[in-house]
């Protein structure tokens, strides 16, 4: 069962947002892309002007124009186009211990509409003016506290117009069980890493901890460790001009054919190629 001492542990470690890439009332040009996108973050567009499309691997077709919210979770493959329109929008990620995706434990509308929209779009608004100020020669600890503070009310617009999902209810109640071993693989996750020394954060045997393990996450503990890895290398290479060699030191691969070889796997394309493409998959900003 979760403590308040639990809860108050997992407030501390919750909330690491990053934007990679934002644009408040600007204008985009016709974009239309054909390819498959898959982006390790949160992708947010609220139409000021103009009516955006997605188009998931399912066939589905949503659309969003002015007084409501696209939404597209990470990690989901998705086109998007937009012929000429303003937006404001936002790459994000919402994630507590380190790695796991708040999002992704609640059953997240593609399309938000009416007051909630609105909600989101202001904040969004707001958030981006926010970054844009900490970018100056005069950051100073108020304004970095307040972009902080305004994320975290453009996660509860979200998660208020979304549902939890029922499964994510045994999640809060068990995680932790397991939080010591998720911060350490967090903390290790360029190393080499057993399940063997996992089993030992809990004084359990390797069998034991593969079923405790299994029965919370939903994945075996090393499959888990492959997908932090994973997506870590997702996002240095989406978001950094790091070499995709020391993406894959710093992603726990000192195989860089093994490293390409299980993100092609992964993802459907090489590291360099996604690399490629994720910077083509930002919105064009006129």
């Amino acid at each position: 069962m979760t403590t308040g001492h639990d809860f108050s542990h997992l407030i501390e470690n919750t909330i690491s947002h990053f934007i990679f890439s934002h644009a408040n009332n600007q204008t985009v040009s016709s974009i239309h892309f054909d390819e498959w996108r898959l982006l390790p973050y949160t992708v947010i567009v609220c139409p000021i002007v103009g009516e955006c499309f997605c188009e998931y691997e399912t066939n589905e077709v949503v659309s969003a124009r002015s007084g409501s919210t696209l939404i597209v979770p990470p990690n989901v493959k998705h086109k998007y186009r937009m012929d000429i329109g303003k937006v404001h929008y936002a790459h994000i990620h919402y994630t507590f211990l380190q790695n796991i995706d708040i999002l992704a434990l609640f059953n997240v509308p593609s399309v938000v509409t009416g007051a909630e929209s609105d909600r989101i779009s202001s904040l969004l608004k707001q958030l981006s003016e926010s970054t844009d100020s900490n970018s100056s020669d005069k950051i100073s600890i108020k304004t970095v506290i307040h972009a902080r503070a305004l994320a975290l009310e453009l996660l509860v617009a979200i998660l208020d117009a979304s549902k939890i999902k029922r499964e994510s209810m045994d999640f809060f109640i068990h995680f932790s069980k397991i939080s010591a071993v998720l911060e350490y693989i967090d903390q290790n996750i360029d190393k080499p890493i057993t399940r063997e020394e996992l089993a030992g954060l809990l004084a359990v045997s390797p069998t034991r901890f593969h079923y405790i393990f299994n029965d919370i996450m939903k994945i075996s503990p090393i499959l888990y460790v492959n997908k932090i890895r994973l997506q870590k290398a997702q996002t240095l290479l989406a978001s950094t001009d790091i070499p995709v060699g020391e993406v894959a030191l710093r992603s726990g691969y000192p195989d860089i054919h093994h490293f390409s070889k299980q993100f092609k796997k992964w993802v459907g394309v090489s590291p360099s190629k996604y690399k490629e493409n994720s910077r083509l998959s930002f919105l064009h900003i006129e």
